[in-house]
């Protein structure tokens, strides 16, 4: 099964060249690595057009600045994989994060898998949590968890989905924060099975001021945060687990 690898990159010339080498060192090597260029005015455009030369699974798309999100519907317009995985630009991959991840899909035909991760602020590097405890869920005990903020976490970068789960899925343009949490919401509403392996792969690096959470406005960033809040609400209103 091949992956699709969607990169969102805006001005991350500092640590995209070590971003791409850990996916293009993956263990797992049947990927389709999109970089989406979102009107970088730094090194990054060129960076990325220097790995689409050395590597034929690079693709790239230069825009102009729309958004994290614009960026990975634009991703997921061009995608071509089984799966699809989501990455951001200043972090990195264990070497063999794809192959785990691939191996859970297969194992218990899951519609997604996903993995712990490393949260690295500078030369602290805390594990969250790599117990190498694995656990399947059925839909409504993953809901459970995503909306509870119990086990795993609602980012993207961590998962691989199934092309066919996402189907038409597209990310919300007017949402600058908690976008991810809502676009895993619907995921794992659709999702029969998901499986998640408790083995920190993905390395989450801390850059301060760097994030969307630190250069989106304080007002913007709870008007979207009770937006996500009242949609998810809103959805599950009618089910057993609107009192989660």
């Amino acid at each position: 099964m091949k992956i699709s690898v969607v990169v969102a990159v805006y001005n991350s010339e500092q640590y995209l060249p070590e971003c791409i080498d850990s996916i293009i060192r993956q263990t797992y090597q049947d990927l389709e690595i999109i970089l989406v260029d979102d009107g970088s005015t730094d090194k990054s455009s060129d960076i990325c057009d220097h790995y689409e030369k050395i590597d034929k699974r690079i693709r790239v798309i230069h825009q102009m600045n729309q958004g994290v999100s614009a960026a990975r519907n634009c991703g997921l317009d061009l995608a071509t994989g089984d799966l699809i995985s989501f990455v951001d630009s200043d972090d990195t991959l264990d070497e063999d994060m794809y192959e785990l991840l691939v191996d859970l899909i297969e194992k218990y035909h899951a519609d997604i898998a996903h993995c712990g991760y490393k949260h690295i602020v500078g030369d602290e590097i805390r594990l969250v949590h790599d117990t190498k405890e694995v656990v399947v869920q059925e839909q409504d005990e993953a809901l459970k968890c995503l909306v509870g903020g119990h086990l795993f976490v609602g980012s993207l970068w961590n998962k691989i989905y199934k092309k066919e789960l996402i189907g038409d899925l597209k990310f919300r343009l007017d949402l600058k924060i908690n976008e991810d949490i809502l676009y895993n919401f619907e995921l794992f509403r659709k999702a029969d099975m998901s499986v998640f392996a408790d083995y920190a792969k993905y390395n989450y690096i801390a850059h301060v001021n760097s994030s969307a959470c630190f250069i989106t406005p304080s007002e913007k960033k709870m008007q979207d945060s009770c937006e996500v809040n009242r949609h998810i609400y809103q959805e599950l209103s009618d089910t057993p687990l609107r009192k989660i």
